[in-house]
Formats: C-alpha cells, sequence, structure tokens
C-alpha cells in the first residue's frame, strides 16, 4: 500500500516542510496545501492530512472533526488530539512509516508548527 521512499526525499516534504513561509501558509490555511496544484504518492498523501491536522488545531478547529478525519484513515490507538497537540504514541505504532512522518512533522525550520507535534513514548490508555 505504502511506496518504500525516503520520506525526506518526497515533493511535498522538500517543497513545503522545509520551507518556512510555506509551512506558515499551512498553519494559516488549512484548506492551502488542498488549493496547491501538485501530483502526489500516497506517502505523500499522508503527510499532507496530517499537516492539514497540525492547521485545524492551530486555527481551533473542533478536535472531534480532527479526530474524525484522522480515525477514519489510521487506528486510533497511534495518536490522538489532546491539548492542542497531536500526540503520537511511538510504541503502540506498528507502522514505520508513520514513525517516519511524524518524525519529519516535528523537525521543520518552524518552531510553532513543530510545537503542534508531540512524541510520547507510551499510551496511557
Amino acid at each position: 500500500m505504502f511506496i518504500k521512499k525516503n520520506f525526506n526525499n518526497l515533493y511535498f516534504v522538500k517543497k513545503y516542510l522545509k520551507e518556512y513561509n510555506e509551512l506558515e501558509k499551512i498553519l494559516s490555511d488549512p484548506e492551502y496545501i488542498l488549493s496547491q496544484n501538485i501530483e502526489i504518492c500516497i506517502n505523500e498523501y499522508y503527510v499532507m492530512l496530517f499537516c492539514c491536522s497540525i492547521s485545524m488545531i492551530h486555527n481551533n478547529f473542533n478536535y472531534f472533526i480532527i479526530k474524525a478525519l484522522l480515525y477514519n484513515i489510521f487506528d486510533s490507538s497511534y495518536f490522538d488530539v489532546l491539548d492542542k497537540k497531536l500526540v503520537f504514541f511511538k510504541y503502540t505504532c506498528e507502522e514505520p512509516y508513520i514513525r517516519k512522518i511524524f518524525n519529519i512533522l516535528c523537525s521543520t525550520p518552524h518552531e510553532v508548527f513543530n510545537n503542534y507535534i508531540l512524541i510520547k513514548d507510551y499510551n496511557p490508555n
């Protein structure tokens, strides 16, 4: 289902997640990514989905809406939306591609964007 590829070399990651100004646009408008006319692979789709979720958190969208969006695609035991953060439970996630995505998302050049990600070693539930 997933293309085995170095996530850092994905077009979306290089063009949008390595550029401060692009990250600012993503944070400001959850629909910004969707308005870009880019061809993407499935890996980029998932990265974009998490970026939109971060933007929705930043723009005070209802957590139920964000969770509904994510939980329809991903296993809900992998992460949660808590206290204005997308919390990733590293050791409950058996999918290495999601771990790679979260590592990229929390290491962008935009500190505010990065602060919306929290990686935890365990899921307290």
